[in-house]
């Protein structure tokens, strides 16, 4: 007997598959196994549905299945070459750094804080190496207990799956577990290494290229001078302690600062440096970008062509 199908009869969403349509949402990780099935590498642009988000109704998002761990949903991608402006109001690039990801004022954001915009939110980065397309995705304020690392150009090559230490957003880790409670992530004049908060509890899946991947930080800073051209800042920071010593971080400087932003020589100079080098040595004073790697205290080495995704647990 051929099967029924009820609906419009022009209608081409009737045969799409889970995920292919907003008729067909992700709602539970049984959908999502159906789902990778039909995709290569378990990952893809993806119709999810989640209460907290997009007030309940389905909407679009890269998202990656792990067998035992379930769905992932795109929260951030941090692109090393990517220094678009971005629309969070600030008329920064896009994930750079700030002193307090709690700040607003009228329609001025910042991209680390707990505001709702978006950025290449539907854009499918199957596979994708371009380092020039960060993205910022409704998931960024997802409470959730375990997060899927991706790295592209990096030294650390698979995925990882961490449980966190705590029950809540990436935006929501960073304004409450920086330095200070989240709302200083500078420390200028602090006179030595400050770290915010340990993020993980611990690896849940995937191989680490070393123990720099054990620990993730909530800011780490020098705690040099606002007028210093070399105060060494990240929003993230990848380290096996909190001292600052050969780590990947996400969101980074080697300036100066004003009472927000990243500044070349303080309060009267201009924005730093955007740094297109790659990974070869310290950027030297007042430069600053988005992925830096092997990078210490004093030795800020950019990644231009490397990318680092944050996928966040979706049910």
């Amino acid at each position: 007997m051929s099967p029924l199908y009820v609906g419009d009869a022009n209608s081409t969403t009737q045969f799409l598959g889970i995920g292919q349509s907003p008729e067909r949402p992700i709602e539970n990780d049984t959908h999502a196994a159906t789902w990778a099935a039909t995709v290569s590498n378990n990952e893809g642009l993806a119709y999810v549905k989640i209460s907290s988000r997009n007030g309940g109704n389905p909407f679009q998002v890269f998202s990656k299945y792990h067998s035992s761990e379930g769905l992932f949903c795109l929260a951030a991608r941090w692109a090393g070459g990517d220094n678009n402006i971005s629309n969070s109001g600030s008329t920064k690039f896009r994930w750079a750094v700030v002193k307090n990801p709690n700040y607003q004022h009228q329609n001025t954001y910042n991209d680390w804080g707990i505001a709702e915009h978006v950025f290449n939110e539907t854009v499918d980065f199957s596979n994708s190496s371009d380092p020039t397309q960060s993205a910022r995705t409704i998931m960024w304020n997802h409470t959730c207990q375990k997060t899927m690392w991706i790295f592209k150009n990096c030294d650390q090559t698979s995925d990882l799956v961490y449980n966190m230490a705590h029950n809540e957003s990436m935006g929501q880790r960073m304004v409450s577990r920086g330095p200070d409670t989240g709302n200083d992530y500078f420390k200028n004049g602090a006179g030595g290494i400050v770290a915010g908060t340990q993020l993980i509890n611990n690896l849940a899946a995937g191989s680490k290229v070393d123990s720099s991947f054990d620990n993730l930080y909530a800011g780490v800073s020098d705690g040099e001078a606002a007028d210093a051209g070399s105060n060494d800042v990240c929003m993230l920071f990848f380290d096996n302690d909190n001292q600052f010593n050969v780590g990947l971080g996400l969101g980074w400087k080697r300036s100066g600062a004003d009472s927000q932003y990243a500044r070349a020589g303080g309060n009267s100079g201009q924005d730093p440096t955007f740094d297109t080098t790659d990974n070869n040595a310290d950027s030297g004073g007042n430069y600053a970008g988005v992925l830096c790697e092997n990078s210490s205290n004093g030795d800020m080495r950019n990644n231009a062509d490397g990318v680092v995704s944050c996928l966040v647990k979706a049910f």
